[in-house]
């Protein structure tokens, strides 16, 4: 039995929303998906979670310190981060050119109390991830996150990430339209956007 080496790497694409952010955006782009990943060339495959774009001006643009900021920019967003599924597109273009290993898309998902809206993400995504595979990324599986709503260290209890909704009064687990809707995915190996 032969063992596979791998690494879950939070990747993440910047972009700058004004001159001044341009060198910020340049930064943690090399921090997040080049410094870092650099650091474990040697593996087998690589894990990437992806959830956002982020923008800077230059400071970062997001909707938990700077409420509404993006939709004053006109960029789609849930309630943390601009929402781009096209820009997963590119990481792992980006990753497969650069290192041509496999990659296991560990986490991925949004940050929405809306279930239409994560049944529409997780389409967003896969089609995304389908063109990929087509184009000759070796997309070798996909985890949503989370599959329960979580504890965010920087945002508690209250933002919602899960196919499963945790109540917060009566630590119950909801199974939501977003469940259903991954369960059919999951079953068909197929969905279509």
């Amino acid at each position: 039995m032969t063992s596979s080496r791998g690494i879950s790497l939070n990747t993440t694409s910047m972009k700058s929303a004004h001159i001044l952010g341009y060198p910020f955006a340049k930064f943690v782009d090399y921090w997040f998906n080049k410094w870092s990943a650099s650091l474990f060339e040697k593996v087998d495959y690589w894990g990437l979670s992806f959830y956002a774009q982020i923008l800077f001006d230059p400071y970062p643009i997001s909707e938990v310190p700077r409420p509404h900021q993006l939709d004053k920019m006109g960029d789609a967003n849930d309630k943390t981060e601009a929402y781009k599924p096209e820009v997963l597109g590119r990481i792992l273009r980006r990753f497969h050119k650069k290192y041509q290993k496999p990659i296991i898309i560990t986490e991925n998902g949004i940050c929405t109390d809306n279930d239409a809206v994560r049944v529409q993400a997780i389409k967003d995504y896969l089609a995304v991830i389908h063109e990929a595979i087509s184009n000759g990324v070796a997309v070798k599986g996909y985890i949503h996150w989370s599959t329960f709503d979580n504890f965010e260290w920087n945002l508690g209890p209250t933002y919602r990430f899960g196919l499963l909704k945790v109540d917060l009064e009566t630590k119950n687990r909801l199974y939501t339209e977003g469940a259903r809707f991954y369960e059919k995915v999951t079953k068909a190996n197929a969905v279509e956007v």
